[in-house]
């Protein structure tokens, strides 16, 4: 697949390519096989001409749109498996098995069903230990089977862009959060994009405070860990409202969290041990779905560090006027500077404890939600004035405007040795995350030719292996 229509470049790529291929794997006529040609004559004329969209490896990909796709006849056969499995009363391990790898084969090209595949995962293991040869079809395996055929159905409707695959280096908006036990609550800054900062809230309900898992309640169904994952969610949700769907296409916005397993977890976006972290992820994740964003830039700062997101989320004033006094009092705006303060609406919250509460998700209920409810104010002479307007658009306006309503946050708000990467838990593998070309060094530049590197390897591993026998090793091909 080439993005060229150049006959000459086409040319050239072409030959660049045989020869590669002919440098690793020789000829017959030099290796004296009874081998073919490595280079198939039928399958060159079948599916070697270049092409801006073809199918490879079981994916459409188109090089002009940038997009992978699932064939539709591929997503029909799944979407049959799924609705023949949710009508039987029991299913073999190994068919299970089966369809979960071809589940996860599909997302690949969709990041939103990886967090579903998790639940799946914790029963098939449960299974093997248990040497259960059949599984009940039943409640998580029903709503397995609904939520990736709702996915597919969506997979088959419009493909994936490249970059909502991946995690862009440079993020468009910069966000702290945390959660407590009495609530939770964040910030966010401009990244690449400009962006009034807003602080923003939520005091946990009476019955969330009740389960929630501590040393006086060790039967609690909640942890911090899921509090501090709902927190992010509900972070993602303001970012939203504030800035638009639109804007967050193609983006990665960065946050920092200081609970380890959540950022794991959003990280993997899976989770095999916590129901409720999985229902929080399978919502997230179709939020950044619906939005088109790329790969969620997730990342850990210490809890001594965090000191703007933990004033907002531990014990606090509910009246807002004098929570965002208190607020700002504690880190000041810099001068022709505000701080603004974000409410979610009502619905969004019941929606979001009962997803934690009730451990059930939806994930058709979730790509649609409510756009009224949700407001912005800001602090004036006789207390919180509504932004009226689209907040998105107070950003819009003269440059010296926009330096002062954009501004930045200072090292004293944030402890920017938080930073560090010395002073940070989480270290994720760069292999995960491709952001550029492999920094291992390439055969290619080498004199030698591979095909004969690799035989001398092997003449020399044999010889070691025979050192000390007088058995010959017969060979196949004595070249």
């Amino acid at each position: 697949m080439v993005q060229t229509t150049d006959e000459a470049t086409l040319q050239q790529l072409t030959r660049c390519i045989l020869k590669g291929i002919t440098d690793i794997f020789p000829p017959p006529s030099v290796t004296n096989s009874n081998m073919g040609h490595p280079i198939s004559a039928k399958k060159l004329a079948e599916d070697g001409p270049w092409e801006a969209r073809k199918e490879i490896l079981g994916w459409i990909l188109d090089g002009i749109a940038r997009t992978i796709q699932l064939p539709s006849k591929k997503c029909d056969k799944l979407i049959d498996l799924l609705k023949t499995m949710s009508k039987l009363c029991t299913i073999p391990t190994k068919e299970l098995e089966s369809i979960q790898g071809k589940l996860q084969f599909a997302s690949i090209g969709i990041p939103l069903g990886k967090p579903l595949l998790g639940p799946v995962d914790k029963i098939l293991a449960n299974a093997n230990i248990g040497n259960h040869s059949k599984i009940k079809v039943k409640g998580t395996l029903q709503e397995y089977a609904r939520n990736w055929r709702a996915l597919l159905y969506l997979m088959r409707s419009r493909p994936s862009h490249v970059r909502e695959l991946i995690m862009h280096k440079e993020a468009a908006y910069q966000g702290l959060v945390d959660a407590a036990k009495f609530g939770a609550g964040g910030v966010w800054f401009s990244g690449t994009k400009n962006l009034a900062p807003f602080v923003w809230f939520y005091e946990w309900p009476e019955k969330v405070r009740q389960q929630l898992c501590t040393d006086n309640n060790k039967n609690g169904t909640i942890t911090i860990s899921d509090l501090e994952l709902l927190g992010i969610l509900m972070h993602w949700l303001a970012l939203e409202v504030a800035v638009g769907i639109k804007q967050l296409k193609h983006q990665s916005p960065a946050i920092w969290c200081n609970n380890i397993n959540a950022v794991t977890w959003c990280y993997k976006f899976c989770n095999k041990t916590s129901t409720i972290a999985g229902n929080i992820l399978r919502v997230l994740a179709t939020r950044i779905h619906k939005c088109e964003s790329g790969l969620l830039a997730i990342d850990h700062l210490s809890g001594v560090y965090n000191t703007m997101a933990d004033v907002a989320s531990r014990k606090h004033t509910t009246n807002l006027t004098n929570f965002l006094k208190l607020f700002s009092n504690t880190f000041p705006p810099p001068k022709g500077g505000c701080r603004n303060l974000f409410q979610h609406s009502t619905k969004i919250t019941s929606e979001i404890c009962s997803q934690l509460l009730l451990r059930t998700s939806i994930m058709g209920s979730w790509r649609r939600l409510p756009e009224k409810g949700s407001s912005f104010s800001t602090l004036g002479a006789a207390g919180l004035v509504p932004i009226s307007q689209p907040y998105a658009q107070i950003c819009k306006g003269s440059p010296n405007k926009v330096k002062l309503i954009s501004w930045l946050p200072t090292e004293d708000m944030l402890g920017a040795e938080g930073f560090q990467q010395e002073n940070s838990k989480f270290a994720p593998k760069l292999s995960r995350r491709h952001f550029g070309p492999s920094q291992r060094n390439s055969n290619w530049t080498q004199n030698q030719i591979l095909w004969l590197m690799r035989k001398e390897n092997i003449r020399k591993r044999l010889a070691t292996y025979s050192r000390d026998t007088n058995v010959k090793i017969p060979h196949l091909n004595q070249n």
